[in-house]
C-alpha cells in the first residue's frame, strides 16, 4: 500500500511521526503535560463568545459562503489592528495561521528550493514545508535571535543561488520563546532586499508580551511591504477552536495565495468568521489582553522558579521569557531529551523534545516546556517529576 501515497506524503510522515507519538505521551492519564503550546481555556472570553455566538447564528449570511479573501469587515477590523499601515484589501482571512504557512508554501516551494530558518524553530512550519521537499538552511543566533553576520555568511556560501524565504517568529518564538532585537530586524530585512527573497513574519505571540511590547514588526519598517509576508492569529489570544487568522502580504504574492486559497476551501467558515467580528465588536480587547498577559506572566515566572529551584548549578540552562508560551531548556553533555522522554513520562511528565524543532539535528539536549496550559501547582510537580527523570537517566 506504501506505493500508492506521493513522496510528499513520506516526507510529512517522517516528521509527524515524532508529534503523534509525543501527543500520544501527554494524553496519558495523570500526565502533567509541558507540551502541547495550547493556550489556556481560562483565558476564554466565554460569555462574550456565548453572546456573539447566539447572535451570528440567528443570521442566514454565517451559513452561506464567505469571499474567498474572507468577510470584509473582519478584514477592516484586522487590518485597523495591524501595527502597520494595512488596507482590508490587504488582508486574508485563513483557517488559522497554521494555512498561511501551509498554502505559502505550495505557492512559493518547488523540491530542493532553499528555505532559510532559525534552529530550532516551530514545528508546525517544517511541517507545512516538508512535502514541497526543500533545502533547510540554519542561521546561528543567540537569545536575541538570529545574526545578520550569520544570515548573510549563509547567503554567501550559496554561491549565487536564492533562497525563496528567511521564516521567522521574531516575537517570543515558538520553541525557544526568544525575541528578535529590535537592532537586528532592519539589517534582516536589508538583506532579503539586496539579495531578493521574502520574510515569513509569523508573529502568534506578539500581543502576549509580560513587560513592554516587542519591538516593531519587520513589515513595519521600511521596504517591509514589498519583502514581508505577515502572518498573525487569534489562536492564542482570544480562542483556537475557531481557526481564524490572517495573512498580510505583497499584491503579486497574495493574488497567488488566494488561487491556493480557492482551491483549498473556497473560503474559511463564515460563521467562525461572523462570530469572531462580533467579538471584536463587542470586546475592550486592550482590556482582555491585559489580563491574558497577567496570567501567562504568573505562569512563566513559576516554571523560572522551578527550575531555578531543579536545576540550578549547571544541571540546566534556560531563560525566562517577555511573553508568549515557552521556556528553552538545555541539559548536560550526555543527555538526549528523547530518550529521557519515556523516563519522564513514567513519571508523569511530558515535554517536547528538541531534535524534531532543529533543522540542523542540535537539538539533542534541549526540551520545549509549555508553560500556558498547566497550573502553577502543576508546573512545581512538573518540574521535580522532570529532575527525578532525569536524575534516573545519569545513573
Amino acid at each position: 500500500m506504501s506505493g500508492v501515497f506521493a513522496a510528499a506524503a513520506a516526507r510529512l510522515a517522517e516528521r509527524g511521526k515524532a508529534l503523534e507519538d509525543l501527543m500520544g505521551y501527554a494524553d496519558r492519564p495523570g500526565i502533567i503535560s509541558f507540551a502541547g503550546g495550547f493556550p489556556d481555556p481560562a483565558t476564554f472570553p466565554l460569555e462574550t463568545f456565548r453572546r456573539v455566538a447566539a447572535a451570528a447564528t440567528a443570521k442566514r449570511r454565517g451559513f452561506q459562503y464567505a469571499p474567498v479573501a474572507g468577510n470584509p469587515r473582519l478584514r477592516e477590523r484586522v487590518a485597523a489592528a495591524m501595527p502597520f499601515p494595512a488596507a482590508p484589501d490587504e488582508v486574508v482571512i485563513t483557517s488559522g495561521s497554521q494555512q498561511g504557512l501551509d498554502l505559502l508554501g505550495k505557492i512559493l516551494l518547488d523540491p530542493q528550493d532553499l528555505v532559510l530558518v532559525e534552529s530550532p524553530t516551530y514545528l508546525g512550519a517544517l511541517q507545512a514545508f516538508d512535502p514541497l521537499g526543500p533545502v533547510y538552511v540554519t542561521v546561528a543566533g543567540d537569545e536575541e535571535g538570529i545574526l545578520p553576520e550569520a544570515l548573510g555568511e549563509a547567503l554567501s556560501r550559496m554561491g549565487g543561488a536564492r533562497p525563496k524565504f528567511l521564516y521567522l517568529t521574531p516575537n517570543f518564538q515558538n520553541p525557544t520563546g526568544r525575541t528578535l532585537s529590535g537592532e537586528r530586524r532592519g539589517p534582516i530585512l536589508e538583506l532579503a532586499a539586496r539579495y531578493g527573497f521574502y520574510i515569513l513574519e509569523d508573529n502568534a505571540y506578539g500581543e502576549l508580551y509580560f513587560r513592554v511590547p516587542p519591538p516593531p514588526p519587520l513589515r513595519a519598517l521600511p521596504g517591509g511591504e514589498e519583502r514581508v509576508i505577515y502572518l498573525g492569529t487569534f489562536s492564542k489570544i482570544l480562542a483556537p477552536g475557531l481557526r481564524v487568522g490572517w495573512v498580510v502580504a505583497p499584491a503579486e504574492v497574495r493574488r497567488a495565495f488566494l488561487q491556493a486559497k480557492t482551491a483549498a476551501d473556497l473560503g474559511s467558515g463564515s460563521l467562525a468568521q461572523e462570530i469572531m467580528l462580533g467579538v471584536m465588536e463587542e470586546l475592550v480587547l486592550a482590556d482582555h489582553l491585559r489580563k491574558v498577559r497577567e496570567f501567562y506572566a504568573r505562569r512563566a515566572h513559576a516554571m523560572d522558579r522551578t527550575l531555578g529551584e531543579v536545576f540550578a548549578g549547571g544541571v540546566g540552562v534556560w531563560r525566562v521569557p517577555d511573553g508568549g508560551f515557552f521556556v528553552w531548556l538545555t541539559l548536560p553533555e550526555g543527555v538526549d531529551t528523547s530518550m529521557l522522554l519515556p523516563m519522564a513520562v513514567d513519571r508523569g511528565v511530558a515535554y517536547v523534545p528538541g531534535n524534531p524543532l532543529c533543522p540542523d539535528g542540535q537539538g539533542a539536549r534541549s526540551a520545549r516546556l509549555t508553560f500556558s496550559c498547566a497550573t502553577e501547582e502543576d508546573i512545581a510537580e512538573g518540574g521535580k517529576r522532570l529532575g527525578e527523570a532525569l536524575r534516573h537517566f545519569a545513573t
